[in-house]
């Protein structure tokens, strides 16, 4: 901790800052022991719309997986994470949600800096200050972060995720949506038995059954594809 402290008190100094952040997003799950180590740190814990969470890692070149379900169950374990820890420690933990800061930057900054015991700063809002806040290799994926705040990003899932991706999403992260006051957190054109193979997936997601499920599923498309193949190459008349 001591050496952590120091490094991070000398990179403020080297850029003349009162204080200096760190933004690894694994730490989440380490912020009890952070607090016991640095006790008047100050965490801000960032959360957006959780289908728009799950589609960008969809396309992250980092992510391990494409099992869109899989990365909603994710989004939900650390939204509660986030609001327990806003409830256990509300004088070191902040909840923030994207979306009210991109729709009103200089409010919710002041309320930031507020809780920082920050003065406010104009150049906060100005992508052409130098912050450094992204490095070069990841320029790719986080280019937008060097930009002007824009509120069009907001609820991109709109139109980018298809109806099935929509559906999936909706059916499993639809309680925590709506709780975060989240729009159109349902699915209401679902089949009974669309909505029974949703269920399913989201219980043996919740079990850690996942890979079990997924497994069987394949298997079951595997064979629906050999039986038409089967079929097709039936139907083809015999050579003479």
């Amino acid at each position: 901790p001591n050496l952590f402290q120091a490094a991070m008190e000398e990179f403020a100094a080297n850029h003349n800052k009162p204080l200096a952040g760190e933004k690894t997003p694994f730490h989440l799950w380490q912020v009890p022991l952070l607090l016991q180590w640095f006790p008047n740190a100050k965490i801000i814990g960032l959360v957006r719309d959780g289908r728009d969470v799950c589609l960008s890692i969809l396309k992250m070149p980092w992510t391990t997986h494409k099992i869109l379900r899989l990365h909603a169950h994710k989004w939900i374990g650390t939204v509660k994470t986030e609001l327990h820890y806003q409830k256990q420690f509300p004088q070191n933990f902040k909840l923030v949600k994207y979306e009210d800061l991109l729709q009103n930057p200089q409010q919710k900054l002041h309320e930031i800096n507020t809780f920082l015991n920050l003065p406010q700063d104009p150049n906060q809002l100005t992508p052409t200050q130098n912050s450094q806040v992204v490095i070069t290799r990841a320029l790719g994926y986080k280019a937008d972060a060097l930009s002007e705040l824009d509120s069009s990003r907001i609820a991109n899932w709109r139109t980018k995720a298809t109806p099935k991706q929509l559906h999936i999403m909706n059916t499993t992260m639809h309680k925590m949506l709506k709780k975060l006051n989240y729009p159109d957190p349902t699915s209401p054109n679902l089949t009974l038995a669309q909505r029974a193979h949703h269920t399913t997936a989201n219980l043996a997601c919740s079990l850690g059954l996942h890979r079990l499920y997924y497994n069987l599923l394949l298997r079951k498309h595997a064979i629906h594809a050999r039986q038409l193949e089967e079929k097709k190459l039936a139907q083809q008349p015999t050579p003479p």
